[in-house]
């Protein structure tokens, strides 16, 4: 299957003048989404846990038929003084995207980290992720989640063998 799907994800870090929050979003609604499905363990990562150079990763499995890829790293320069502080950058996979158009979690990921490179982290509205489908093999990771989580879609149950 070839392609582009755009995905909607947010950035909860430090606001300037108001400390830790959801900082940018690709929609509103995705707040909501993710706030749900994280259950606010998400905010903030303890400043020991994530340092310069670490990078953690996430995979949540929640609200609304989506899998949730979150990367947490230190940003620099993030608020009014300048400080550095825990990044928690998470975008929203449709669980049909991933199980139908076979889109593996890792090009999220790799799409998470093209964004923040170019775009920096941003403030506010920002654009969805943008990832081009291309035919390929099966994605490891989401088969082994497949295995440990109870898949639904819109209704219809996924059975796995």
């Amino acid at each position: 299957m070839s392609g582009v799907v755009e995905l909607d994800h947010i950035v909860y870090s430090l606001v300037p003048y108001k400390g830790y929050g959801v900082r940018a979003w690709s929609k509103r609604e995705a707040i909501y989404y993710v706030e749900r499905a994280f259950k606010g363990w998400f905010s903030p990562y303890e400043q020991l846990l994530v340092r310069p150079g670490v990078e953690l990763r996430a995979v949540v499995k929640g609200f609304r038929d989506f899998i949730y890829v979150a990367r947490v790293f230190v940003g620099e320069g993030l608020d009014e003084l300048k400080r550095s502080g825990v990044v928690s950058h998470i975008a929203l996979v449709p669980l049909e995207v991933a199980i139908e158009k076979k889109l593996p979690l890792g090009e999220a990921d790799k799409a998470m980290v093209s964004y923040t490179a170019s775009k920096g982290i941003e403030l506010g509205e920002m654009e969805p992720l943008k990832i081009s489908l291309k035919e390929g093999d099966r994605d490891e990771d989401l088969e082994y989640l497949k295995t440990v989580i109870e898949w639904r879609a819109q209704g219809t149950s996924y059975s796995y063998k």
